[in-house]
């Protein structure tokens, strides 16, 4: 999703409140009613920080993902009211999340979660090592066999 200014998002959200509907108010700014329908949720639920031109990435706890997809797949509870509920950031966020519970059971950790990557190339080169260490062991076996 392309970052929309400052002045677009306020300008939908005065525009709502002049009672002006979703999709026209996304016509005339050139942007998806779903768009639209975020901010108001957004705006409504006191995030403020929709307004911002410098948004932080924010990141989410496996517990809050897990909660939020339940809330959406079980409860059945639109997309839209789960993501204004657990202050997500849009909902196509929670889509990706639910896509991902479907298919693998699970939902990942955040980045801030995962293990770190040099640690597991280390590993890596240690693994390879031992490995090569194995086939010369198996390699002068095989000489002394023939022999």
């Amino acid at each position: 999703m392309r970052k929309r200014k400052t002045e677009e998002r306020i300008r939908a959200i005065e525009m709502h409140k002049q009672g002006i509907p979703r999709r026209r108010i996304a016509e005339e700014l050139g942007v998806s009613p779903d768009s639209i329908k975020t901010w108001i949720s957004l705006y409504k639920s006191g995030q403020k920080d929709l307004l911002d031109d410098t948004r932080k990435k924010r990141t989410y706890s496996k517990a809050v993902k897990l909660e939020a997809v339940s809330a959406h797949l079980e409860e059945g509870r639109t997309m839209v009211d789960v993501t204004s509920s657990f202050n997500i950031s849009s909902p196509s966020l929670l889509r990706r999340w639910c896509k991902e519970f479907l298919e693998q059971g699970d939902i990942s950790s955040s980045k801030r979660d995962c293990p770190d990557k040099k640690l597991e190339v280390t590993n890596s080169i240690e693994k390879i090592k031992e490995l090569e260490m194995q086939v010369d062991v198996l390699k002068k076996a095989l000489e002394l066999q023939r022999w």
